[in-house]
């Protein structure tokens, strides 16, 4: 049963994308890329039947290579007020790991690579007239791994129910109710805000997703089953999706219209923490103290380093700002190509504004709060993140150090 309202406006074409707390069924691997905490959870009144589902799961990241998730799963009939005297339940409960490689020398191997496994409790329930006529439970394994690859594309591919899934009833009897399975995906950003994905597993899934401002996502999909008799038409279930986004909440509703049985419609609400996908780890600005008379000498070398994590699946360009009170009137900026699931150390030079040093002001000593920026653009919204540094006594005009060759000359 495919889960996750974003995914599910989205065709199930989501192996690949999996960029959500849902990545914990599609893709366990994924898990370890979001680097944010998220909760999400979903209804479905599935075909207007009365077979209510809900869905719930939830991602926390470790460190910025492993993460964990859980998830867990409900699909319930009752038709006792009908007549029938019916009642069933199927619950599922996962517990997924994600690990990203993060060991240098297999970056030329296997690169940023991400590998999951997900563990998974079922049981289900059966009930007619209020005696119990079935309960059984089992449990299953599921693996997953998402391959970065070149020119924005993402690779995707997972085996649920590895060697099959069983589950045993009260009577003793033993039953697989899953074969293993398998799934593979492939998905492509030819621009910013835009996904395009495809997927093939029993169906041939494909799916877009477009942001608008970063605040709003227009999703379509479709998928057709692979060993349906019947013609492609009557086998293809097409959807629509919509998500709103807001600081750290979304929004999604998907309409999924089944070949023939009647639409369903799923709604959900995903909360998530620390959003952002670039992280300032650390930063430091390399002279102590700064000289006001040796700002040519600064100009000429490194004056600072910065510590940058990029977690999105895409190389991202950002701009790196350093200002300096008193010695700056505006930051000073550098525009850099941070790569893909990367956390690494660049080290910049600076300009002064020299008609600061023309001030009265510019003749004592002060102690400064440098602040660190950085503003990228994310699905064609823009981004800034900021670090204030600790305090950094800068000397006044006329004031020399030549302990430093360089300094002196300057």
């Amino acid at each position: 049963t495919d889960v996750g309202v974003r995914a599910i406006g989205m065709g199930g074409a989501f192996s690949a994308v999996a960029s959500d707390a849902a990545a914990v069924r599609w893709n366990p691997a994924a898990i370890a890329t979001l680097q944010r905490q998220e909760i999400t959870g979903a209804y479905a009144d599935r075909y207007g039947l009365g077979l209510d589902e809900s869905y719930l799961a939830y991602v926390l990241p470790l460190t910025e290579r492993h993460a964990l998730g859980l998830d867990w799963f409900h699909r319930g009939f009752d038709d006792v007020a009908g007549g029938l005297g019916l009642q069933s339940s199927h619950n599922m409960i996962s517990l997924a790991y994600g690990y990203r490689n993060g060991i240098s020398r297999l970056q030329p191997l296997i690169g940023n690579a991400s590998v999951g496994l997900a563990a998974k409790w079922l049981a289900q329930d059966a009930e007619l007239d209020g005696r119990s006529v079935m309960s059984a439970t089992g449990v299953g394994f599921d693996v997953g791994l998402l391959y970065p690859l070149p020119h924005g594309l993402r690779f995707g591919f997972a085996v649920q129910d590895v060697g099959g899934t069983s589950v045993e009833h009260d009577s003793g009897l033993n039953e697989t109710i899953h074969d293993s399975r398998w799934r593979a995906g492939l998905a492509w950003k030819p621009i910013e805000g835009l996904t395009v994905a495809s997927d093939v597993d029993d169906h041939v899934r494909l799916g877009a997703e477009y942001w608008v401002q970063g605040l709003l996502a227009l999703r379509a999909g479709l998928r057709s089953e692979l060993d349906s008799p019947d013609s492609g038409g009557d086998a293809t279930t097409t959807s629509f999706g919509l998500g709103v986004k807001y600081r750290f909440a979304r929004i999604d509703y998907a309409y999924e219209r089944h070949p023939v049985l009647d639409a369903t419609h799923y709604t959900s609400v995903s909360l998530a923490y620390n959003p952002r996908v670039i992280t300032i780890k650390d930063a430091t600005v390399r002279p102590s103290p700064v000289f006001r008379s040796l700002y040519p000498h600064y100009q000429e070398s490194e004056f600072f380093d910065v510590v940058l994590t990029n977690s999105a699946a895409q190389p991202i360009e950002a701009t790196v700002g350093l200002f300096l009170p008193r010695v700056m009137s505006v930051p000073h900026t550098e525009t850099i190509i941070l790569p893909a699931q990367s956390s690494e150390k660049y080290a910049f030079s600076v300009t002064f504004d020299s008609d600061l040093f023309n001030e009265a002001d510019a003749y004592y000593d002060h102690f400064v709060t440098p602040v660190v920026s950085v503003s990228y653009s994310r699905d064609r919204r823009e981004q800034k993140v900021e670090k204030q540094l600790e305090r950094v006594y800068v000397a006044g005009k006329g004031k020399l150090s030549w302990n430093v060759e360089g300094m002196a000359a300057a």
